[in-house]
């Protein structure tokens, strides 16, 4: 008898740091499975490199595609500044994007313009693109935002 209420009391003792045991596993197990939901597939994820050549070729479509449309896709300020322009003189460079895997990619961007000559930025914009596999095109073009946003941008 005496050996049971020793071993009951042995065993009750040890049971709050069980219970604090399943507690951690089960705020640890959580804590994963919110972790898993963030990176879940299907939404935007920051592109690790926006110098990659398959990022420059997307930013250049979408120059070209500003430069040498008929009729301006957007009514963005800083198209007044443009006209005499050619893709020769006008250089894109991406501060932001963000890619979705679909079947293809769906890639936002905050795009800079700048004089080749002067180095000068002439605006900054968002754009959201389609690539399916290297068949590109433009889905929306977005918002005009400010260069020194832009610049921002790049150290996100």
């Amino acid at each position: 008898m005496k050996l049971f209420s020793v071993l009951s009391l042995s065993l009750l003792a040890l049971l709050p740091f069980d219970c604090y045991g399943i507690t951690r596993n089960m705020v640890t197990e959580h804590d994963e499975k919110q972790r898993d939901r963030r990176n879940m597939p299907g939404g935007y994820f920051p592109v690790a490199d926006v110098n990659d050549p398959r990022i420059v070729t997307e930013a250049n479509f979408v120059l070209s595609e500003l430069l040498l449309s008929d009729e301006p896709p957007r009514s963005y300020t800083f198209l007044n500044a443009l006209p005499g322009h050619s893709t020769n003189s006008v250089t894109v460079q991406v501060a932001k994007a963000l890619e979705q895997v679909v079947a293809g990619l769906n890639v936002r961007m905050i795009l800079m313009l700048t004089d080749a000559s002067t180095q000068e930025c002439l605006g900054a914009f968002a754009v959201s693109i389609y690539d399916k596999f290297g068949d590109l095109s433009i889905t929306k073009w977005n918002k005009e935002t400010t260069c020194a946003h832009a610049k921002d941008s790049m150290n996100d």
